[in-house]
């Protein structure tokens, strides 16, 4: 049987080191997703000392074309940071050092005004969201060559490491209801078209995302549930791309209230 806590205490030695590790499910198969919430939560208590307190959740694996790619059937989620999240007007870089096959991606991200309850629908969720805004997620794995279980990505910080988030848009009206599931995205390095992307992608809206995490978290054996105040980033917009020093990102929406956002990597 998988030991929760000293598990834990490894994955939080890893993180940032540049080291690689085996899967869990290598040497424990029958490591289940409530098993690896809890080694994942064991993770979160060990963390708050280093990286400050929890300001919300990612939720991975939204966009059905990540999920051939990376042999994943279901959306997953993981905790973020205060040494994680960074508003773009206030550290528009990413250092990359220590995060092994980092990855980037562009991210539609809620503020929530209001604790979600059981159960809501897009428009009741969409009635919670303070704001709105378009990020860069950047993902890294210690698992070589991106192959795990999800159970494994999820003890693993839901591969997270690090937000950029870009301006936050108040949302006062119903239209993000149509807009968030309509609008596309283009996406560029060092001024170059890389892909494109849409809302639809992201389970058909990310509001979908947000509505798929907070029915996973009305069982508390998958974590506790959404509160007023977290910050929600709702799974990548394209196909996750490779990051590597020196490269600037700029993702740009169009039919969307949201501006562009461009970030560097270092």
């Amino acid at each position: 049987m998988l030991d929760i806590e000293p598990t834990a205490a490894v994955l939080v030695d890893l993180f940032g080191s540049g080291r690689s590790a085996p899967l869990l499910t290598a040497t424990h198969p029958t490591l289940d997703l409530p098993t690896a919430y809890q080694i994942a939560d064991a993770v979160r208590r060990r963390r708050l000392d280093r990286d400050g307190q929890v300001l919300g959740r990612k939720i991975g694996f939204t966009n059905h074309r990540m999920w051939e790619k990376y042999a994943v059937k279901a959306p997953i989620w993981g905790y973020m940071y205060q040494s994680t999240v960074r508003h773009v007007g206030d550290e528009d870089h990413v250092s990359l050092s220590g995060f092994p096959e980092p990855k980037i991606e562009p991210e539609i991200v809620f503020g929530l005004g209001a604790t979600p309850g059981p159960g809501m629908g897009e428009a009741e969720l969409l009635g919670c969201i303070d704001w709105v805004a378009l990020g860069f997620e950047l993902v890294s794995s210690i698992y070589a060559g991106w192959q795990f279980q999800p159970a494994d990505a999820v003890a693993a910080y839901g591969v997270h490491f690090a937000l950029r988030v870009g301006a936050r848009i108040p949302v006062r009206t119903d239209d993000w209801m149509r807009s968030l599931g309509s609008f596309r995205l283009g996406l560029f390095r060092n001024g170059n078209w890389v892909t494109d992307g849409s809302g639809a992608d992201v389970l058909g809206s990310p509001l979908s995302a947000l509505r798929h995490l907070n029915d996973l978290l009305s069982d508390p054996a998958f974590g506790p549930p959404l509160t007023a105040g977290e910050i929600i980033s709702t799974g990548t917009l394209t196909l996750a791309m490779d990051a590597s020093p020196g490269d600037e990102w700029r993702a740009e929406p169009v039919g969307v209230a949201l501006p562009s956002i461009t970030i560097r990597l270092t």
